[in-house]
């Protein structure tokens, strides 16, 4: 009991101590407005994993908002990455100092339906709607969503973006840059084809580089 209570303790004061500090000054809202604020009327850039994106040189920056997911790192790979980030969704946990190492200060969003990260993401990330998150898995025949197709399925449903420029999005024709070996040996949930399908059929502010 003195142990948890100390553990409660420690994160009312951790969360008081963000906040003064200014990194992530605003607790996300149920109504996701910060979100919609900074996406509305933008040129949106989602930046996806897959090995393609390394082909070319992208100008990613020159968009409004940018958004990176999971863990792909654009230090040292800015030629083909970019290096803003607004927005950083993912399904992975990452420790704070990891994000602002590599990532700054963006708005945090999880994008799984159930909640398995540290009480730091659980204090600053927007959640992804976990009624819609089954809503997409059944209109993907029962697979379970990409981070990256959960994203484009928010912004094109929930939000009022401008346009979508997806990059780093292949459809599993490629691994993923950041951990191909461990793509490569386990089983993928996702479908390639069957994200493919769905996200060229959203709309026309959709564009796939």
């Amino acid at each position: 009991m003195r142990y948890e209570l100390m553990g409660t303790m420690y994160r009312m004061v951790d969360r008081v101590w963000w906040e003064l500090r200014g990194r992530y000054s605003k607790y996300p809202d149920a109504n996701f407005s910060n979100m919609y604020q900074l996406v509305r009327d933008k040129d949106v850039a989602v930046v996806g994993n897959a090995c393609s994106i390394l082909n070319e040189p992208h100008n990613i920056d020159r968009h409004g908002v940018v958004i990176r997911i999971n863990k792909g790192y654009p230090f040292g790979k800015e030629k083909y990455l970019g290096w803003r980030t607004d927005i950083l969704a993912s399904s992975y946990s990452m420790s704070e100092n990891t994000i602002r190492r590599e990532y700054g200060t963006p708005l945090l969003f999880w994008v799984f339906d159930k909640w398995y990260p540290s009480p730091f993401w659980k204090y600053f990330a927007y959640q992804y709607p976990p009624g819609e998150y089954k809503r997409l898995m059944r209109e993907l025949g029962g697979v379970k969503p990409s981070s990256g197709c959960s994203v484009v399925n928010f912004l094109t449903k929930m939000t009022a973006a401008k346009e979508i420029h997806l990059y780093g999005f292949d459809f599993l024709e490629t691994p993923t840059w950041w951990a191909k070996d461990l793509v490569t040996a386990l089983h993928n949930p996702h479908s390639g084809e069957a994200e493919e399908q769905y996200i060229r059929g959203l709309t026309t502010r959709l564009y796939v580089h």
